[in-house]
């Protein structure tokens, strides 16, 4: 039976070029944009797209992962994709793996086959434009057997260092592996030896390459909980957004954003690319669940993003007692994000979210404690929610962060979303 064989787990891209080609997916009909980097990739894909929406386009956006279904990691025009249209390309990718049920080495990754899926579904709904998020790195992943018309790489810091490499330089090489062609590059602002990969790359395809804060300018005006006003000065136009999403760092989003709009073939107008910025729509980034107290999830995962969601917390919360609760994958840097995390809390909670590869509670207690921070183990994430309400003031915050398990965990108890569950997926209760 094909659904016995497990998949031989390797980096390169022979197996999905496989799969693609199987399905005709080599030679997209659409417009494509493809986006790697470390931290934002989700944000900026999602504001492209709403920019591409606001002009009467049809988009297709595939990111990774998902909050509380597969589903959500393809959508179109906003939307997650239905269960029937999701099961009518299962059923196209699961031909390619009956044919080969014999072939191990040929047999997908689970993100490979929703790779392909992504890509089949954008090409039967005839999308327009195309915005594909990198998974993993970038040169070895599943989504860089396909060309691209414009390419993002957003803000690059250390993270999954052993796979993509110890240094910014050797995560930058694997980032900048999906500059392929001549073709338009948008870059973050990034450290000097991460510039300097991608500068080398772009000049060997001969890309033209767009750096944020080089030739696109922003400046953040004022911010408060409704979101940000920030002026926004490209190569071509100038904007003033008013964006719902929060943290310096998001304005830094928008005008790598903006900055990749303008290089695609379409009539944008200043008003239509302010619009789509307005609206755009990204849940477990300091998301304001509630207030009084105040319930904010972040999925701030690796040190970077730890750090930029201590600064967003000063800037809106300078006065008030901030509670984390703290849930993490057992191969992130734990000893990083626990400094981090230190940093702006006065109570840490730890928690273990049901995903498999999340880091014990005690071992977290174990990385917290080098800080002199006591962390107390409450296991399930409502719990802690619960917990942190009951004994939180008016003015006080919590913050759900460490992961996307354990933000999708807080969003489904508070707001009664049923989950995928999926058991054999699931860790022991202890």
């Amino acid at each position: 039976m094909a659904g016995n064989i497990q998949p031989e787990y390797k980096y390169d891209l022979s197996r999905m070029s496989r799969l693609a080609d199987y399905l005709g997916l080599m030679q997209p009909p659409h417009f494509t944009v493809h986006i790697a980097g470390t931290k934002g990739k989700g944000s900026v894909a999602s504001m492209i797209a709403s920019i591409i929406q606001a002009n009467g386009y049809r988009v297709g956006l595939y990111t990774s992962p998902h909050l509380h279904t597969f589903r959500e990691r393809i959508r179109i025009n906003g939307a997650p994709i239905s269960e029937a249209l999701f099961a009518e390309s299962l059923g196209r990718v699961w031909s390619y793996i009956e044919d080969n049920n014999h072939n191990e080495i040929a047999f997908p990754t689970t993100f490979e086959m929703l790779t392909s899926m992504a890509m089949d579904i954008f090409k039967y709904e005839e999308v327009d434009v195309a915005i594909l998020e990198v998974g993993l790195g970038g040169r070895l992943d599943a989504t860089n057997v396909f060309p691209s018309d414009v390419a993002v790489i957003t803000s690059i810091s250390l993270d999954h260092t052993a796979i993509l490499g110890s240094t910014l330089s050797e995560i930058a090489s694997e980032k900048a592996g999906i500059i392929k062609k001549a073709q338009p590059v948008i870059s973050a602002p990034q450290a000097l030896e991460a510039s300097a990969v991608i500068e080398m790359k772009c000049l060997e395809v001969k890309a033209e390459l767009l750096q944020v804060s080089c030739d696109t300018s922003f400046d953040q005006v004022y911010s408060d909980l409704s979101g940000q006003k920030v002026e926004i000065v490209t190569p071509n136009d100038s904007y003033t957004i008013s964006l719902p999403l929060l943290g310096k760092h998001q304005a830094e989003n928008a005008a790598v954003a903006i900055t990749a709009v303008e290089q695609m073939p379409f009539n944008f107008t200043r008003a239509i690319i302010e619009s789509g910025i307005n609206k755009v729509k990204w849940d477990g980034r300091f998301q304001v669940v509630r207030t009084s107290p105040y319930l904010i999830v972040d999925g701030a995962h690796n040190p970077y993003s730890m750090e930029k969601l201590g600064i967003t917390i000063s800037d809106h919360f300078p006065e008030s007692n901030v509670t984390v609760i703290f849930g993490a994958s057992k191969d992130k840097q734990l000893d990083l994000l626990a400094s981090e995390v230190s940093a702006f809390a006065d109570q840490v909670y730890v928690v273990n979210s049901r995903h498999p590869r999340s880091a014990s509670p005690a071992t977290v207690e174990d990385v917290f404690s080098k800080y002199g921070t006591v962390v107390e183990i409450m296991q399930e994430t409502d719990r802690a929610i619960d917990r942190a309400l009951r004994s939180s003031e008016q003015n006080d915050v919590i913050i759900v962060t460490g992961s996307l398990f354990v933000v999708a965990e807080a969003l489904e108890w508070y707001f009664g979303i049923p989950p995928e569950w999926y058991p054999e997926l699931s860790l022991p209760k202890s």
